[in-house]
């Protein structure tokens, strides 16, 4: 049989973890939304799509938050009266509905476009240079003899851009039958936002990782120090296990979800909870949730009254500095073991709490 102790020092220090991690992910979702970190990461990757190799926006590659928060890096989201491609694009009445109150001269905030809903822009990008009329598919679009000239005119407008390559290859599969291009190309930019997802969530961890390294410091969360408390203080052991049995019941899966990745497929990245309409999503009302979250994982740190932890305040704070050079550089890898383990997210630890919980369970007498 698994030690209970040893089981309930785990999951003591999974809370723990799991609190830091709620801390990190609510001050990095605050940030991303301030900069509109996910509107931006979307559209410099649209912009790939539209244009040849050559004219790519530098990719935002594994730091990419960092970049697009602290650089602007890649910004290619569209200005609401501008005459590039983005700007016709994001002007079209499909995508325009998802940013109704976009201001003249201001970017664009939309950071998730429903698969469908970009190719139908992509269509009514098309007719403003190929004017169609015809009768009206069930989805909407005109189907007529234009639909070809409309694609021959995407394909033209750019001949190296992989959007001109997809549709050179899809060929006659699309060529008559507005309903197929609309379910083929939504398709397409469905396996294309994959690559944004993965590059959001990589660079993700590193943001958490930083944030994660600064709570640790400023909150004296020292992994090694408070798993030595649970495992020699059954009291505080107790408060922390009893608090493990309230997080579910508390709303911390809420905290605990990850972010939504700046996609316009649900189906790319199913894990991450829909965040409804871009302007709710950047809402004030958005942004103090996250606060809300961030002010009751520190209430609850603060609460168990561990050793290093404690009560936080200036002086206890400073002396977890004191004591020599092996108490110190023995406090920084516990800082340090702390910060790597909020980089692997909030929702990893909400999961081990559940685990341990269930495994705490079974090994009672």
């Amino acid at each position: 049989m698994v030690d209970s102790t040893v089981v309930e020092v785990a999951l003591g220090l999974a809370v723990i973890f799991l609190l830091v991690a709620t801390v990190a992910a609510g001050i990095n979702q605050v940030f991303s939304r301030l900069f509109d970190v996910r509107a931006k990461m979307l559209w410099a990757a649209i912009h790939r799509l539209l244009h040849a190799p050559d004219d790519e926006p530098p990719d935002l590659g594994g730091l990419a938050v960092v970049r697009a928060t602290a650089f602007n890096a890649g910004e290619r989201r569209p200005k609401r009266g501008e005459a590039g491609v983005l700007d016709a694009l994001a002007a079209t009445p499909a995508l325009r509905a998802l940013d109704p109150v976009m201001s003249p001269g201001a970017h664009t905030k939309i950071d998730a476009i429903p698969a469908k809903l970009f190719a139908t822009a992509l269509l009514e990008l098309s007719e403003q240079a190929v004017p169609a009329a015809g009768a009206s598919t069930a989805s909407g679009v005109d189907q007529s003899a234009e639909l070809p000239d409309r694609i021959a005119w995407l394909i033209a407008r750019d001949p190296a851009s992989p959007l001109a390559s997809f549709l050179r290859t899809s060929g006659s599969a699309i060529s008559h039958d507005a309903d197929a291009f609309l379910s083929l190309t939504g398709e397409w930019f469905d396996a294309q936002m994959t690559r944004v997802t993965f590059l959001y969530r990589r660079s993700a961890r590193w943001v958490l990782l930083g944030i994660g390294a600064l709570a640790a410091v400023a909150l004296n969360v020292d992994a090694i120090e408070i798993g030595t408390a649970l495992r020699t203080q059954p009291d505080t052991r107790a408060a922390v296990v009893l608090l493990a049995d309230d997080l579910d019941a508390a709303g911390a899966a809420g905290c605990a979800a990850p972010p939504a990745p700046p996609t316009g497929a649900q189906s790319a990245a199913p894990d991450p909870p829909a965040d409804g309409a871009v302007a709710a999503g950047n809402s004030p009302r958005a942004m103090s949730a996250d606060l809300d979250c961030v002010r009751t994982a520190i209430g609850r740190l603060n609460g168990l009254k561990l050793p290093v932890l404690g009560e936080w305040n200036p002086d206890t704070w400073r002396s977890s500095w004191a004591g020599g050079w092996a108490r110190v550089v023995g406090h920084v890898i516990g800082l340090a073991l702390t910060a790597g383990a909020v980089a692997l997210g909030a929702p990893f630890w909400f999961d081990a709490v559940k685990w341990l919980s269930g495994v705490r369970r079974s090994t009672r007498p």
